[in-house]
């Protein structure tokens, strides 16, 4: 039973959310990993642009749970629209790029909005919605 109600909220996210909130199959998959103390979102320029690419931020581990992630909670990884991550921001706010070798470089730029758009060479403002359920993150939590 463990196994079968992420198997089913998997199956029920895919479904019910759609193309139009940017929820794909693949991101679908994402669910599992959002149960564990992290959280998906996709970024756009404007409402009815394409994806631009996504953001995971990492949250307190889950009570009784054995926290193994490499990612400290407060961290927001920058995905492309491959899902590949490209840069994070530290729980501190210091902003990292991964070059193509892996090395990170940090980038000197603040507001989270800022931040997440240098990352993914887009412009700011940002709409930053949640990928499983197209909600957009109210503006106290952008920044």
């Amino acid at each position: 039973m463990r196994l079968l109600l992420p198997l089913l909220m998997i199956v029920a996210v895919g479904c019910a959310s759609g193309a139009r909130d940017g929820v794909t199959d693949l991101d679908s998959l994402r669910v599992l990993r959002d149960m564990d103390g992290t959280h998906t979102f996709s970024v756009r320029d404007t409402p009815d642009a394409d994806i631009g690419g996504y953001i995971v931020e990492f949250f307190n581990a889950p009570e009784g749970s054995t926290d193994e992630r490499k990612w400290p909670a407060g961290t927001v990884l920058v995905q492309n629209t491959e899902l590949r991550t490209i840069g994070f921001i530290t729980r501190g706010g210091r902003v990292y790029r991964f070059d193509d070798q892996g090395a990170s470089e940090q980038l000197e730029v603040s507001g989270r909005h800022a931040q997440i758009a240098a990352l993914l060479g887009m412009t700011t403002p940002l709409k930053i919605r949640s990928a499983l359920h197209g909600v957009e993150v109210p503006s106290s939590t952008k920044n």
